[in-house]
């Protein structure tokens, strides 16, 4: 196994070490596993019946937020992994 140090932008650099990422990274909980169940059971309507129109923006919008900011800083690592093995 080799050892391979990478380089991220400093806009990177900033979001992870922001109260942000704090938050985010609190919801990947909430985004992989009470979101969809919510989703699920009010869909079935086992719970939440009046504030429906309120509770499924909210699940979706954390899935959606949480997905789409660990993404790009999966492809920032990647693309910082690939520009370290071009330059080998």
């Amino acid at each position: 196994m080799a050892t391979l140090t990478i380089q991220i932008d400093d806009k990177w650099k900033q979001r992870i070490r922001s109260p942000l990422y704090k938050v985010v990274s609190s919801m990947q909980g909430v985004a992989l596993s009470f979101a969809p169940i919510f989703i699920y059971m009010i869909a079935k309507g086992i719970i939440l019946k009046e504030v429906e129109w309120l509770v499924v923006p909210i699940c979706f919008m954390i899935i959606l937020v949480v997905g789409v900011f660990n993404l790009k800083l999966a492809q920032a690592t990647v693309n910082g992994i690939k520009n370290a093995e071009d330059r080998t």
